[in-house]
């Protein structure tokens, strides 16, 4: 079976891919954490070296595809540093693209990227890939840079997917923090304000479609679900059976503007933006050359 090289192995989006790969590719992965069980060769390597990158490619010539899942992500880790961010996300793409460059038989690269790199701009609603990229948290800024040095250095076919929020019926993280407060479900207004959010199964079928393309250009793709759901919609589907407080738009709109002129925290000022205003990322590209194929 042609080999697949999955970084990022054992989080959830690249344990996923790799489950839903196994009966077509020999796959292996690399992951930072030594010991944790994975029924995939998993190999322990630390992405930010790049030694450690080459010899990877060196000890199996026969990768032919390569998907780069690895990151720190927004708030995950004690050091949430831009540096951090730098060592974890940019630097690793740096390297891989690097290696990959040396390689001919890499016939395919996807780069998981995200619908951060837009930026939370205010009184914006739809965001496309054509769209002006505004990224302000250091890990947005790490993303878009990755695609940056993709797009500028690599001499290969690749596709940066920009994921919307991701849920499944075992990560619901993304869900649960914009409609549970500990045990209490909450709505902010009716609730009738919309986002785009992207289930395993979206990025399933992505990642398998770009794989089997033949190589062409390069290109970047939002990647949601077609209809994006109304918070009251979540709070019904996945809300707790406890009570459900209901908090005033404008007590949300003062947490943004107060942030905004104190403590200027990011995450802060990017999810009260989602929870006021419709935030729809379009993946009607690459649903459209799904369907030219399928």
């Amino acid at each position: 079976m042609k080999k697949i090289l999955i970084t990022g192995i054992t989080g959830n989006v690249g344990s996923e891919i790799a489950d839903s790969l196994k009966n077509e590719y020999n796959i292996i992965g690399t992951s930072r954490n030594e010991g944790i069980v994975n029924p995939f060769e998993t190999i322990t390597c630390d992405l930010s070296e790049s030694d450690q990158v080459n010899q990877l490619f060196l000890e199996h010539p026969d990768i032919e595809y390569v998907i780069h899942c690895a990151a720190l992500a927004h708030n995950k880790g004690t050091d949430l540093s831009e540096g951090a961010f730098i060592k974890n996300n940019l630097i690793p793409t740096k390297n891989l693209v690097n290696a990959v460059n040396s390689l001919e038989k890499i016939k395919s690269f996807i780069y998981i990227s995200s619908i951060s790199v837009y930026g939370e701009q205010h009184n914006k609603t739809l965001y496309l890939e054509t769209d002006e990229c505004l990224p302000q948290s250091p890990y947005a800024k790490t993303k878009l840079q990755s695609e940056q040095y993709l797009k500028k250095h690599a001499q290969f076919h690749y596709s940066a997917l920009r994921l919307a929020p991701v849920y499944s019926s075992k990560f619901l993280l993304n869900v649960d923090r914009r409609i549970r407060i500990r045990d209490f479900n909450y709505l902010v207004g009716n609730g009738d304000t919309k986002l785009s959010l992207c289930s395993m199964e979206t990025i399933l079928r992505v990642v398998k479609h770009e794989l089997r393309k033949e190589k062409s250009s390069s290109e970047v793709f939002n990647v949601a679900d077609k209809n994006p759901l109304t918070y009251k919609y979540l709070k019904k589907t996945y809300g707790s059976k406890k009570i459900t407080v209901f908090i005033p738009r404008i007590a949300v709109v003062l947490m943004n503007q107060i942030n905004k002129k104190t403590i200027k925290n990011q995450f802060i000022h990017e999810n009260t933006l989602k929870l006021l205003e419709d935030k729809i990322y379009p993946a009607d590209k690459i649903f459209k050359e799904m369907d030219q194929v399928f």
